[in-house]
């Protein structure tokens, strides 16, 4: 029992306090009894003899007190490093007295010292019970501390059983130096952008939001949840609604150096220290990236452990994440990349509101240039028509443009790219970039090198030069106009004819021509596993393109609008029904493309404003693209027997020009018309074998 003091004492002590506490009769009678004079065996014999015990008591409480104030003092000039984390600690999770005495027992456990090691060991109810008699509390308050949500399991303090939490051990002996309120959340010092950027999402959600956060209650919080595209500029709406309020805005941890990409166990914890630490009033705490948490619900039923960040619970316990929500005082931001629907919905409809983000417009995407380059310091350097290019070029995330512009900004500070050359630079590098992520060289494809609208076959009065026309007008007029009245005339085009004919290309050289982006999407972008997906996707498709007045190309519709008189099952109807609608609703221009006219719904087709049927080329379309597509393939013009030759040959299109010219390109023959020539005849037989089989139909004539 006296071990960890005996080492204390010397023999002057051990003299000194033995005879304060006896007499000479009791010594005499202590040295009969006890041969052992080992300051242990000394101080166990002064206990345990019913003469001098009594007056041992007093004397070694007083001996113990006067100790103490020595360690005090002690302490006092030379802090104990690990006394002062533990201090530290307490004082950050707000622990009461007796919260503090159950941690201090388990790092003394931890430490082996005074024989609670042994006691620690115990998991049965007599081990508790010593617990609690040390504590001087009873069993049942002692369970308590040990509950899942109490505060010593909450923050990853204590164990199940009582025993230190592992990482807080090693934070108290001081292998993570790093300050302590750091490791869970941080202020945000980070330029935000100005609030009218939002735009319409400032206008409509903006004046709401400060209202809700303004007038929250401190007893609880409002809790947001911003979710959609990566890249939209959910955290910079975050940044810029807090400066807006004036209130200071606190981010989560999401990672650090040593640990990595933290859990969501380890991000609960840290958001629940940081509602503790900061004022509700003055403050808005943002949760970035916390799709994890949002979807897992954070596991184990309250419990977290705070020091272990890699503790990701298999289990989609959705409970922690009610209890957050729930007991968070601060206005709380939650921003996902997550769809809705992933979320639980019990989750879901705790939150105060939601907005959705959709991909940026052209004009949010250049202010999001605009930003970054005068963040990297070379705004002057590039003009706003060079950022308006980019934006327009590039469908990327804030993130790919801050990284471009980062490099472009360090080899331009070192003099080894001049400021002509920035535009090629960035484009290399966001070329590189856009095709790392598996997407598209640029967002606004060009139309084919050679592609002429003169030379196509378009069987019908209005020529494509006067659908252009029209096109551009519809733009000039409706894009302008935010309140069109719903039966104004649409701009729906239906493209129908072979394969090859220059429907695609048409389209992309539209886009061009009027400075529009083309939005395209096929059946098989649409088309979703589950009852409504597909719908709900069709519905994007159109919101993705009226937001950035952007072209929307479906191309292969006959896949998607099928007549519905031949449907078997529901969903091939609802579909229909859906795109109907939109194509009633949508504002901008609509283009559909098909193969197979006779099979789309007769309802759709009523509602397509221009249908264009591409077909093979005529006389005049063949010399056309002959001589546009070969001019640098086969020197000299044609003679009049390969003019006839060429004539001759039946069912070409635009596209069979551009595939043999493709042949050629990656051959070391030297092209002659007589070659090319060969290839078209090959490129004819292969397409009339293919269209034996596969019928190319257009609209049937009763």
């Amino acid at each position: 029992m006296f071990k960890p003091v005996a080492s204390q004492f010397d023999h002057d002590d051990l003299t000194r306090l033995v005879d304060q506490c006896t007499d000479e009769a009791i010594r005499a009678d202590l040295a009969k009894t006890y041969s052992d004079t080992r300051p242990e065996a000394v101080l166990t014999a002064l206990w345990t003899n019913p003469a001098s015990n009594e007056l041992f008591r007093e004397c070694f409480a007083t001996w113990l007190s006067d100790k103490a104030k020595e360690v005090r003092d002690w302490q006092a000039e030379r802090p104990d490093p690990m006394a002062v984390r533990f201090g530290e600690l307490c004082r950050l999770f707000k622990l009461t007295q007796v919260e503090r005495d159950a941690l201090a027992m388990a790092v003394m456990a931890k430490q082996k010292y005074g024989g609670i090691e042994q006691i620690s060991g115990r998991l049965g109810p007599c081990g508790m019970g010593i617990r609690a008699a040390l504590l001087g509390v009873s069993q049942e308050e002692y369970t308590r501390l040990l509950e899942p949500k109490g505060r010593l399991r909450r923050f990853g303090c204590l164990k199940k059983d009582g025993h230190l939490g592992d990482d807080m051990w090693l934070y108290l002996l001081g292998v993570d130096d790093a300050p302590l309120t750091g490791r869970f959340f941080r202020k945000c010092e980070d330029p935000s952008l100005p609030w009218a950027y939002f735009g319409e999402l400032a206008s409509r959600h903006g004046e709401l939001l400060k209202r809700m956060i303004s007038c929250a209650s401190s007893q609880r919080g409002v809790n947001i949840l911003l979710y959609g595209e990566p890249g939209t500029g959910k955290s910079s709406f975050a940044r810029a609604l807090a400066r807006e309020l004036g209130r200071d805005a606190y981010l989560i941890t999401q990672s650090d150096k040593e640990r990595g990409c933290l859990s969501a166990s380890f991000r609960f914890a840290a958001l629940r220290v940081c509602d503790g630490q900061v004022p509700p009033e003055t403050s808005l705490i943002i949760v970035d990236e916390s799709d994890a948490m949002l979807e897992g619900g954070g596991g184990g039923g309250g419990e977290v452990l705070l020091f272990h960040p890699f503790s990701n619970s298999s289990n989609k316990d959705k409970g922690t994440l009610n209890d957050i929500l729930d007991e968070i005082h601060t206005p709380c931001i939650w921003i996902t990349n997550s769809r809705a629907d992933s979320l639980d919905s019990s989750n879901r409809r705790r939150f105060d509101y939601s907005i959705r983000f959709d991909k940026l417009t052209r004009e949010q995407q250049t202010a999001v240039w605009r930003n970054a380059a005068q963040r990297h310091g070379i705004g002057d350097a590039l003009p706003d028509n060079l950022l308006a290019r980019m934006a327009g070029r590039y469908a990327v995330s804030a993130g790919g443009i801050d990284l471009a512009l980062r490099n472009l900004s360090a080899m331009m500070a070192k003099n080894a790219v001049r400021q002509e050359d920035a535009e090629a630079i960035l484009a290399t590098l966001l070329d590189a970039h856009v095709s790392l992520l598996g997407g598209p060289d640029s967002a606004r494809p060009r139309a084919c090198a050679g592609y002429s609208l003169d030379g196509l076959n378009i069987k019908g009065p209005i020529a494509l030069s006067r659908i252009e026309s029209a096109v551009r007008r519809f733009k000039e007029t409706r894009f302008r106009s935010s309140d069109a009245a719903p039966d104004s005339p649409r701009m729906n085009l239906l493209l129908y004819g072979p394969p090859g004919s220059g429907k695609t290309a048409f389209i992309h050289y539209l886009g061009a021509s009027l400075n529009l982006r083309v939005v395209t999407k096929t059946g098989s972008d649409l088309l979703g596993m589950y009852v409504g997906e597909t719908e709900k996707n069709i519905r994007n498709a159109f919101r993705e393109a009226g937001r950035e007045s952007s072209i929307l190309f479906l191309d292969e519709i006959d896949g998607l609008l099928r007549t519905r008189a031949g449907a078997e099952r529901g969903w091939e109807v609802s579909q229909v029904n859906e795109i109907l609608r939109q194509m009633e609703e949508f504002g901008g221009v609509l283009a559909c493309a098909t193969n197979f006219a006779d099979n789309l719904d007769a309802a759709a087709l009523r509602r397509f404003t221009f249908k264009l049927e591409f077909g093979f080329l005529t006389e005049d379309g063949k010399l056309t693209f002959y001589r546009r597509m070969f001019a640098s393939l086969a020197a000299g013009e044609l003679t009049p027997e390969d003019e006839r030759r060429l004539l001759n040959i039946p069912d070409l299109t635009p596209g069979d020009f551009r595939t043999v010219r493709q042949e050629f390109h990656y051959l070391d023959d030297n092209a002659t018309h007589e070659l090319l020539l060969d290839a078209l005849e090959r490129e004819s037989v292969a397409k009339r074998g293919f269209m034996s089989s596969n019928r190319i139909a257009g609209f049937a004539v009763a």
